[in-house]
């Protein structure tokens, strides 16, 4: 009320206006308190306002209030309006709280009875006639406030004003004078055994301002409303569904489930242990997963845990499988360590060997070079922040000449394909390529792309086509040279803070690491979403090596190796 009044009382607006900011400031107060509480102890409000003002009477009603107007012309009953859908649009507890305003002009006989909505309980409207119709109630005067006729029963009463001490017994004789037999049988024993002296009170509010509200505890509103809402939620979530498993282009089934499923979420907030929900929910999940090509790897085994050394903690990035070993790159300590396949089974069996790598100051990167040209064999090539390059061979790692380093902006990263070195520099737009020499490369490098933007270039790879992946997400791909679309069409989320692009020859996917979103994902060469690998076992992905002709996948997560049986796929996501 204080709000109210305050309010009111500061507006330099209309009498309307400054009623309906009253009303509103204080559901607004309400609401926000209500949002501390839970939903079975919320509190909602009806409150009418009444502004006299010359021979004017100025109404503002929300929530749950009745008001009568007693004139020579007659009785009107006086109503909030309710909007379609509303369940007394309660101060407090509306969505949005609609103000009905009413001005009336007074006569010298008029009276105006404020009360709660459950006046209408107590006493019927030919009762409250009949009272208003009596000598006795024409004598009441000032305003007076009956209530605990039941829980909370305000009732309101405006007249010509007289002295206040006779309030108690002029209202309570025509009350219990009434004729009606409803009111002699019922409603007076009651009235006899709880009004008592202190039950009236005298209100004279900011002059000729008069509030009065009833307040209940909403359980049976918040029950009532809820059960609507949730039958409606739910009603609609399974249409929704039903409409999606109409076949369909993917990004408009999709679509349809995920709004069910946000229907269905909607209506697990009102009942959360709902079976009926529960399961639709469930279903949902499952719809989504297919439709979204979610394929859980369920036999995920450790290979090797790196989370423990004997000298501190790894930092891995990159993993290469070749023949029957591992390699994994610990970029944090700069170490190369290497392990046995055949322990994979059994992660006691597969005991790290740490190579010996020559001194450097920050060891970048690895990397598998294929045979081809004058190479005629693969070997393993490391390289370091300073733009040198080793090869691993006679259990060593030896020099390996690059021309023309120097003139790189930078070394991001570097790969091989057919024997030629390939060499990604963000800063320059460009991938140098390198073909083999008898002593390494020591060759012309050549940068192979057309014109493009490859500043927030962090990865790349190359199966014939060239595939740069960009901090973004995005994927650019480079067909002798030039940009081809690569559109991930069909992806349910855009890829988060990707770490990794892989790709083979011999691969018929394109794997990106998605860290971001805990994923791997797979895409057609034509750049269309494949399908989504997922495990509860990807913490901090990190890397990853696909073998599609073995069918496994070997992941680097939380400084962890691990592999996994890739799913044997059907339909359109057929390996």
């Amino acid at each position: 009320m204080e709000i109210i009044k305050r309010t009111f009382s500061q507006e330099k607006l209309s009498v309307t206006a400054s009623l309906t900011n009253a009303l509103k400031a204080a559901h607004q107060a309400f609401l926000d308190e209500n949002r501390q509480r839970a939903p079975e102890k919320r509190v909602g409000l009806g409150v009418t306002c009444a502004m006299v003002q010359g021979n004017d009477l100025f109404l503002a009603q929300a929530g749950s209030n009745l008001a009568y107007l007693f004139s020579n012309r007659g009785f009107q009953r006086i109503l909030p309006n309710q909007r379609e859908g509303e369940d007394n649009n309660p101060l407090g507890l509306a969505e949005d709280l609609h103000v009905r305003l009413s001005r009336f002009s007074l006569e010298t006989d008029s009276a105006l009875v404020i009360a709660s909505s459950s006046l209408s309980g107590l006493l019927s409207e030919e009762d409250l006639v009949a009272l208003m119709n009596s000598g006795q109630a024409g004598k009441a005067h000032e305003l007076y406030l009956i209530k605990q006729l039941e829980r909370w029963f305000p009732a309101l009463l405006i007249r010509p004003a007289r002295r206040a001490s006779n309030l108690f017994s002029e209202l309570l004789s025509p009350l219990l004078s009434s004729p009606s037999e409803h009111w002699r049988e019922n409603i007076k024993p009651a009235l006899l055994r709880m009004l008592r002296p202190t039950v009236l009170l005298l209100f004279l509010v900011l002059g000729s301002l008069a509030i009065v509200g009833s307040a209940w505890y909403i359980r049976g509103y918040v029950t009532r409303r809820s059960e609507t809402r949730f039958a409606d939620f739910l009603e609609r979530a399974q249409m929704m569904r039903q409409e999606a498993l109409i076949p369909e282009d993917r990004e408009s089934t999709r679509q349809r489930l995920e709004e069910a499923k946000s229907l269905v979420d909607k209506a697990l907030e009102i009942k959360k242990q709902d079976p009926s929900a529960l399961a639709l929910a469930e279903e949902l999940v499952s719809d989504l997963a297919k439709v979204n090509a979610v394929f859980e790897l369920s036999d995920v085994r450790l290979v090797a845990d790196f989370t423990v050394l004997e000298d501190g903690q790894a930092e891995l990035s990159k993993i290469i499988i070749r023949n029957s070993d591992a390699y994994v790159l610990d970029e944090g300590n700069g170490r190369i360590y290497r392990f046995p396949l055949e322990g994979a089974l059994d992660p006691d069996l597969a005991v790290p060997e740490m190579l010996s790598c020559p001194s450097v100051s920050k060891l970048l990167g690895i990397l598998w070079m294929p045979s081809g040209g004058l190479r005629s064999k693969g070997q393993l090539i490391i390289f370091d922040n300073e733009r040198n390059f080793w090869v691993y061979e006679n259990n060593g790692f030896q020099p390996l000449k690059v021309r023309g380093a120097g003139r790189w902006t930078l070394l991001e990263t570097a790969t091989g394909w057919q024997g030629n070195l390939y060499v990604l520099d963000p800063p320059a737009n460009q991938v140098w390529r390198y073909y083999p020499t008898e002593n390494g490369y020591d060759s012309e490098m050549k940068g192979i792309l057309d014109s493009c933007d490859l500043q927030e270039a962090v990865d790349s790879a190359i199966d014939g086509s060239v595939y740069v992946l960009l901090r973004s997400g995005a994927i650019l791909k480079f067909t002798l040279g030039r940009l081809q679309d690569f559109t991930q069409g069909g992806i349910d989320k855009p890829l988060s803070t990707p770490g990794a692009i892989f790709c083979t020859p011999d691969n018929v996917f394109i794997y990106v690491v998605d860290a971001g979103n805990q994923r791997i994902v797979a895409f057609r060469r034509d750049g269309q979403f494949q399908h989504q690998l997922v495990s509860e076992h990807f913490g901090r992905l990190q890397n990853i090596f696909v073998d599609e002709n073995k069918g496994v996948i070997y992941v680097l997560s939380d400084n962890k190796v691990y592999i996994a049986s890739l799913p044997k796929l059907s339909g359109d996501n057929e390996l």
